[in-house]
Formats: structure tokens, C-alpha cells, sequence
């Protein structure tokens, strides 16, 4: 995987950590037990492409 598909993963991955735990009173009660990002793999050859993410928090509650 290059470092030009890697980059938008882990931007879309920071942003929805920061609005998991932005609420810090909610989110001390449940814990992430898996993280997914749709589509699994992206692929972008040029430094103007792009592609949306969806990224799935599933938690259980503690």
C-alpha cells in the first residue's frame, strides 16, 4: 500500500476517534470491541483523487 492511500485512512480513523471521545461523559461507559472503514481498501493512484470513507464504531456498553 503506498503512503498515498494510507493517508485518507488515517485521517477518516483520527476524525472519528476525536467525535468518539469528544463526549467524554458518554463515552466513559462504552468501549469499541471493532472499528471498521468501508470500502476495506482505498485506491487512489493520483494526488488529486479521491473516495469516501464510512468508518463503524461498534461498542458495547460497560
Amino acid at each position: 500500500m503506498s503512503s498515498l492511500s494510507i493517508r485518507p485512512v488515517v485521517l477518516a480513523l483520527t476524525i472519528c476517534l476525536a467525535g468518539l471521545f469528544s463526549a467524554s461523559s458518554q463515552a466513559a461507559d462504552r468501549t469499541i470491541v471493532r472499528l471498521d472503514a468501508f470500502p476495506p481498501q482505498v485506491k487512489l493512484k493520483t494526488a488529486k483523487d479521491r473516495q469516501s470513507m464510512v468508518v463503524q464504531a461498534v461498542m458495547l456498553m460497560v
